[in-house]
C-alpha cells in the first residue's frame, strides 16, 4: 500500500499513521485474525485511493476523512453512515 503512494500522500504523514492505527483497530475488532494473516489483502483495497487529494487536508478534518474512506473501502464501515454528511459526494467520488 505505502509503496504506491506519491510523496504528497497524506497517508504518509501523521494523519495517515493515525488512520493506519484505526484501520488496524477496526480490523482486529471485526475479525479473529490476530496474527494479521489477511490484512495485506485487505489493505490492497486502498491502493487506488488518491490520498494526495486535497480532500485529505493535514488537519483533524482530513484525518477523519481519511479514516472514513479507508474504513468504508475495507467494508468496516458502511457508506450509508455518511449519506447525510456534507462531504458525501466527495467520498463517493474518491471511492470510484
Amino acid at each position: 500500500l505505502w509503496i504506491h503512494q506519491s510523496d504528497n500522500s497524506y497517508l504518509l504523514k501523521t494523519i495517515g499513521f493515525q488512520t493506519q492505527f484505526e484501520i488496524l483497530r477496526q480490523y482486529l475488532l471485526s475479525t479473529s485474525d490476530y496474527e494479521l494473516n489477511g490484512i495485506d489483502e485487505k489493505l490492497e483495497l486502498l491502493v487506488d485511493i488518491d490520498f494526495s487529494d486535497i480532500f485529505f487536508t493535514a488537519s483533524g478534518i482530513g484525518a477523519t476523512r481519511m479514516k472514513n474512506i479507508s474504513l468504508i473501502r475495507l467494508k468496516l464501515k458502511p457508506l450509508t453512515d455518511l449519506v447525510e454528511h456534507k462531504d458525501y459526494n466527495d467520498y463517493v467520488r474518491l471511492l470510484k
